[in-house]
């Protein structure tokens, strides 16, 4: 069962509740620190969010700085900074477009998702990219690039947050917490519309291709 990983004290919690109450409040019980414990990762990876914008601020100011006192070199690093945590960031964008090396400046960047990962992380997102998963009778596709496509559409973005796990940010503002199998063959999600208040809501999916 892939939560005992990140959670194994359900496991003794479990064991206890076994003693001494019905089947059903027993896996009721998991299932509600299963959503809770699905909360915590969302707030957390938020705060990492929040933190990367923060950081591209400062890179920001620092850059504008750099031109305006032209000092070049400092203004390309710091720009391209910005780049490696946002590579949609429109002033940097321009700031290369402007100099002539904006198209070959992403060839110099890590491929999105795979910075500072830990060995283990690296792992999974060579398992999972360029396939194929089922759910609720819909397909989607993690992409190299990012982006998690569901047919011929974008459904969302997705990055690595632990050895076996995956945050996916829906266009709607929402996310999905994805937690894998051993085998990398199967998960288990939750759905989190609001990261503070959300109970959250469980499903599951399975691999295709």
């Amino acid at each position: 069962m892939p939560f005992t990983r990140l959670y194994p004290a359900l496991l003794v919690a479990s064991f206890v509740l076994q003693q001494n109450a019905p089947a059903a409040d027993i896996a009721s019980g998991i299932e509600k620190a299963k959503r809770e414990h699905a909360a915590r990762v969302a707030r957390i990876h938020l705060q990492v969010k929040d933190a990367e914008k923060n950081t591209i601020k400062r890179l920001r100011v620092l850059a504008l700085e750099a031109v305006k006192g032209g000092d070049l070199p400092t203004a390309n690093k710091a720009w391209k900074e910005v780049l490696t945590l946002d590579r949609s960031h429109k002033e940097a964008r321009d700031f290369f477009e402007a100099i002539g090396k904006l198209e070959n400046i992403f060839t110099d960047l890590p491929t999105p998702g795979t910075t500072t990962l830990p060995v283990e992380q690296q792992l999974l997102r060579q398992k999972i990219v360029d396939t194929v998963w089922a759910t609720h009778k819909k397909q989607f596709q993690f992409r190299a690039d990012g982006k998690l496509l569901s047919s011929t559409k974008e459904y969302g973005i997705w990055s690595v947050f632990h050895s076996n796990s995956v945050i996916i940010k829906h266009p709607g503002g929402f996310f999905d917490l994805l937690i894998f199998d051993q085998a990398v063959t199967k998960y288990e999600w939750f759905t989190i519309g609001k990261p503070k208040t959300s109970k959250g809501s469980i499903g599951r999916g399975q691999r295709i291709k």
